[in-house]
């Protein structure tokens, strides 16, 4: 009767003493059960379960609230190194003692945590803020070599409560991103608000719907495609205000990356792909690739979808960018999905250097 208790039975088949044995301990089984629930009564194995659940949920939602206060409370770092995020200067070099720890937490929340607490990313936010914008690329530059790209994405994350541009800038840094011509993108953006502010670029209705129009539904998400927009829009204030200006579909492709078109609508190319590799990529689809991609079958509006019924109308197929290199795939008004219909992605290799015209010329004569 011990609630830990448990019979392992050993046979080689099962004999009749041992089948009346089991039935009646599950007979037993049901009988208690049904009296419990007849009377209100919780098992005090079942209450105990209840209360570790409630613990470790408790837990979950401490560290993704505050991960470094959840792991100081509970005794899984020592204590959390102190930093001063009102003196941006110092932060970049005291956050090396953070960085020891940071694992620890990263283990706990099962991603890559930002190396501030939120309220000292809110106030570093504030501090870097009131920087002139040369010195606000600097001090995120000084971060990102400090914390590393992933560390820097989580906290642009935590910046974006404060002021967006501050976190489009840092994301920016994160992965150094950089223009067609070698200029920080994160740079840019914080250059282009201050031309902005202080009026010396003017964009008006007409020039902001350019830059929706360029976009199109590249990006579906209306906040990231608002963000998406007002990085461009920066950038195109920054060199417009340097002199050197530039299209609004260079500012946009900046930001973004090349738009590239395929099934009648607009998409985002991976990081550093042009529109030709982008379509290369998705001639060299073949249904082996894509069947290597899933484990399980796909369906589309509730009809199973086999890999080769995609890659014949692959060109029919819209691709929606989710990053990473990632695309859902939708075949009408409908997604292709897994059977537990999470959606599809797949992700498109690199189909490697464009063909010389001569070669083009012969596959299209067939030779």
């Amino acid at each position: 009767r011990n609630v830990e208790g448990k019979v392992i039975l050993y046979a080689d088949r099962i004999t009749g003493s041992m089948e009346r044995a089991i039935g009646e301990t599950n007979r037993r089984r049901e009988k208690q059960t049904a009296y419990n629930v007849a009377h209100g009564i919780t098992p005090e194995s079942i209450k105990r379960l209840d209360r570790l659940q409630r613990m470790h949920e408790g837990k979950a939602r401490d560290y993704e609230k505050d991960p470094w206060a959840a792991a100081a409370e509970r005794g899984d770092i020592d204590a959390i190194p102190p930093i001063d995020p009102n003196n941006p200067a110092s932060v970049a070099k005291a956050i090396g003692d953070r960085m020891a720890l940071a694992e620890v937490l990263d283990q706990q929340v099962g991603r890559v945590v930002s190396p501030l607490r939120p309220d000292e990313a809110k106030a570093l936010t504030q501090a870097i803020s009131s920087m002139a914008p040369t010195d606000q690329a600097t001090m995120l530059g000084q971060l990102r070599q400090q914390v590393g790209p992933e560390r820097m994405a989580a906290l642009s994350a935590q910046m974006s409560e404060r002021d967006p541009t501050i976190a489009i800038a840092a994301a920016a840094e994160a992965t150094d991103q950089r223009t067609s011509g070698g200029e920080s993108v994160g740079s840019l953006v914080l250059a282009g608000r201050e031309a902005l502010k202080n009026k010396l670029v003017k964009i008006d209705e007409g020039l902001n719907r350019e830059f929706f129009d360029a976009l199109g539904d590249a990006i579906r998400d209306p906040n990231a495609k608002r963000e998406a927009i007002n990085a461009a829009v920066q950038i195109y204030a920054a060199k417009e205000a340097s002199g050197n200006g530039i299209s609004v579909e260079e500012a946009l492709q900046a930001v973004t990356g090349s738009i590239a078109e395929h099934a009648g609508q607009r998409t985002l190319a991976p990081s550093g792909w042009d529109a030709d590799k982008f379509e290369r990529a998705i001639e060299s689809i073949t249904p082996e690739t894509l069947a290597s991609q899933f484990e399980g079958p796909l369906v589309v509006a509730g009809s199973p979808i086999t890999p080769e019924q995609i890659a014949g109308q692959l060109e029919d197929v819209r691709l929606i960018a989710v990053g990473d290199g990632r695309y859902s795939m939708q075949i009408g008004q409908n997604l292709v999905t897994t059977a537990e219909r999470r959606p599809a992605y797949i992700r498109l290799a690199d189909p490697g250097e464009a063909p010389s015209i001569g070669d083009r010329i012969r596959k299209w004569l067939g030779q």
